[in-house]
């Protein structure tokens, strides 16, 4: 194929596409790659007030998307933590020393402050596998794996989920279930409950690994109220049991009188200075918890609000007040501020200390996580997204803890110093994102239309021109969704039963059963016979209508039939453009011609269909006729509808290459379904109409990207055409394209 001098074939295309569908003018095409792969990253900076605990945290997420909605993630989390941290002890007016968790060595405290254990300084890596699928049309299951370890500490987990869509898809209801496996290999061992921390090198208080298991139950529903709207309840249950202690938690033992920390009699050579006892916590706990949550969008704002109850059997009750408004700056660029609430009352065996003297209770914990307190977080997000279409995002938050010691269970000289360790700690925090908004598929079969709801959009489906069909819109409502569902399939079959070759009685048997009379045509068949001229010109005679009768003999069906040559020449003599007669608006063939639209036809149908959800709607569309699609506008302002390129390789078929369409035509041309294969040779269903054989050294799959369906169809189709020389061709048309050999 030879390009024209002083002329692109691309811009006589998008003209002659014009002229076709009666546009002036085409908007732009707007269409970019997205991996095959999603992936995210995050990196997390936490800071503790005081030279306290600092976190460093990095994060990945990686998701795969496969047909059919299945996806398999696969993530990894890594942290760095340093700094002292409290240990339970109280503090007094004196300097304090205690024995390390080793049991090996001290270390010892400042006066008057509360007792901090410096030796805390711990790396985690943890990993997470995830895969979900779909089960029919309704369900969709997943199940993943979860694995840790710390220095002292290993987890692994399970965990599967059930969910179900009702009322067109408006409504999910879910069932989750996990259970996870916590063993503990604490430096020097755990400490027996309530035991007493003794002098460096006596290890008679402590015992070997501990272990916990924890299985999670949640129940759950997701509402969509509106298109705006959406609101989720969910209730979970968590049992608790073995090992539940923090082996690296006491408490200090107080006279009865003035509260003090009670000195160790005798004093050992190398111990602790004052009386402390290892914390008991009961071997089991169980959580019940309701969570409520509401999104309302709001012209390019999102309200992201959520309440958290929680209650256990420790007698902790916590509530969560979470709020994020997402503020537009811009078409690429957003503010999240950021506010969350929480508070909670202490457990029923929290203890400020131990008596000296007094029975010991069976449980106490002077750990301030079980205590009552207050918090408060306040942050702010910006983000914005790349030209790649990626978005990155900057954070910091700001932690604020208060709490306060029962005051019925202070004593002497305690009423008169700070015994709860108050928190203060700042939070940066930057993200990428590489993740999209939603997926195209389709289903459906017969003249009959399904309509459901999908994520947060409308998905209609049917079959036409022997290929699945669908319409992803992202309406206001249902009524109007099917509305504009109605009009797009009706145009699909109508151009179906006018051109289609396989159906009696219309236009083109009339041609094709003419045996050498003259036939005149309608001016949209004329339209299109113009069109088919044009794509023969450009294409120096390869793109040929008159080719379909060579599919008596090639039946690209996967087998290994490959036609006679013979057979295949004698065919050839009624295949040419030049030996037809067209003279708009009459044609003629020589007997035993015919003419087959289906290398346009699809494309065409896509196109007009677009053309009539814009005059109806301004509501964001998405057209796919079996693999030809075309964008009237991304849905829910979003970065543009997820399109998969499917890899002729894969079996089951994968995404190759995933596409953002916001806006404008995307085809695909190539032999993922339509091939021979025989001899180690495999034959692809694009046919050279001069020598009636499979076009050799074409890529195996061909997209091209343009401002309708048509034009980038054709340019597919002519790309094929151009055989090996395909990228090369499409290089000089200076479109957006995807090739895969």
């Amino acid at each position: 194929m030879t390009k024209k001098k002083g002329t692109s074939i691309a811009v006589t295309l998008a003209t002659a596409t014009c002229s076709l569908l009666g546009n002036t003018v085409s908007e732009p095409v707007q269409a970019q790659e997205e991996p095959g792969w999603d992936f995210d990253t995050a990196l997390l900076y936490y800071d503790e007030a005081d030279d306290r605990v600092q976190d460093i945290s990095f994060n990945f997420l990686a998701v795969r998307t496969f047909e059919d909605d299945r996806l398999l993630s696969l993530g990894f989390v890594f942290d760095t933590l340093t700094g002292p941290t409290p240990t339970g002890a109280i503090p007094f007016d004196s300097a304090q020393t205690f024995t390390r968790a080793s049991g090996l060595s001290t270390y010892s405290t400042v006066a008057e402050q509360i007792p901090l254990d410096d030796t805390f300084l711990d790396d985690r890596y943890a990993i997470s596998v995830n895969w979900e699928q779909p089960f029919g049309r309704l369900y969709t299951f997943d199940v993943g794996l979860t694995a840790s370890t710390e220095y002292d500490y290993t987890h692994v987990g399970a965990n599967v989920n059930l969910s179900r869509d009702f009322n067109k898809r408006n409504t999910t209801a879910s069932i989750g279930l996990a259970f996870g496996q916590d063993d503990m290999d604490t430096v020097g061992g755990a400490p027996l409950p309530l035991s007493e921390m003794l002098e460096v090198g006596n290890q008679t208080n402590k015992r070997g690994n501990e272990s916990k298991d924890v299985v999670d139950l949640m129940l759950g529903v997701t509402q969509v109220i509106n298109r705006n709207f959406i609101v989720k309840l969910n209730y979970s249950f968590s049992d608790s049991s073995g090992y539940l202690n923090d082996p690296y938690k006491f408490l200090s033992v107080v006279d009865p009188v003035t509260g003090d920390p009670v000195p160790m009699l005798p004093v050992p050579g190398m111990g602790p200075s004052h009386q402390n006892r290892f914390e008991s916590r009961p071997d089991s706990r169980t959580k019940h918890s309701l969570y409520g949550q509401a999104k309302y969008y709001m012209n390019g704002k999102v309200l992201d609000a959520s309440y958290r109850y929680m209650t256990d059997d420790w007698d902790i009750d916590s509530h969560t007040v979470d709020l994020r408004f997402r503020w537009p700056i811009g078409d690429s660029r957003y503010l999240e501020p950021h506010f969350r609430f929480y508070t909670q009352s202490h457990a029923d065996f929290y203890r400020v200390s131990l008596t000296d003297g007094a029975p010991l209770p069976s449980y106490a914990s002077a750990d301030y996580r079980l205590g009552e307190f207050d918090a408060i977080t306040v942050g702010l997000k910006y983000g914005w997204t790349l030209k790649s279409g990626n978005e990155m995002s900057a954070r910091l938050e700001f932690y604020s803890q208060d709490g306060d010691a029962p005051s019925s269970q202070l004593i002497g000289n305690q009423l008169s110093r700070d015994l709860y360790p108050d928190l203060d700690a700042s939070s940066p925090n930057s993200a990428s994102d590489s993740g999209v908004e939603a997926n195209v598929t389709g289903s459906g079969a017969g003249r009959t239309c399904q309509l459901g709801r999908k994520n947060d959009y409308w998905q209609g489906s049917f079959f036409a021109m022997g290929s699945p069909c669908e319409l992803l819109t992202d309406a206001d409502d249902e009524s109007v969704a099917e509305q504009l569902l109605d009009v797009v399939s009706a145009e699909a079959w109508r151009v179906e039963d006018k051109f289609s070759r396989y159906l009696p009685g219309n236009i083109i048997a009339q041609i094709n059963s003419s045996k050498g009379a003259t036939v005149e045509v309608d001016d949209e068949t004329a339209d299109l016979l113009d069109f088919a001229e044009t794509l023969h010109q450009l294409s120096d005679g390869l793109f040929d209508i008159t080719s379909g009768i060579l599919g008596k003999l090639w039946h690209f069906d996967g087998g290994d039939n490959i036609p006679d040559a013979d057979d295949v020449s004698s065919l050839l003599t009624n295949v040419g453009w030049d030996k037809l007669d067209w003279r708009r608006p009459t044609l003629s063939l020589l007997p035993g011609m015919q003419i087959d639209l289906g290398g346009l036809g699809k494309e065409y149908a896509v196109d007009r269909a677009g053309n009539l959800l814009a005059e109806q709607s301004e509501a964001g569309c998405l057209v796919n006729y079996g693999g030809d699609l075309v964008a009237t506008g991304s849905p829910n302002d979003t970065a543009g509808w997820r399109v998969g390129i499917e890899n002729p390789d894969e079996t089951p078929a994968l995404a190759g290459q995933v596409i953002r369409l916001v806006r404008g035509g995307l085809a695909t041309s190539g032999d993922a379904r339509r091939y021979l294969k025989k001899g180690g040779i495999r034959y692809g269903h694009i046919l050279n109409p001069t020598t009636g054989w499979p076009i050799e050294g074409a890529p195996r799959s061909v997209t091209v990207a343009a401002d309708t369906c048509t034009q980038a169809g054709m340019l597919a189709t002519l790309a094929m055409l151009n055989g090996a020389a395909a990228e090369s061709f499409l290089d000089e048309q200076d479109v957006r394209h995807w090739c895969l050999r």
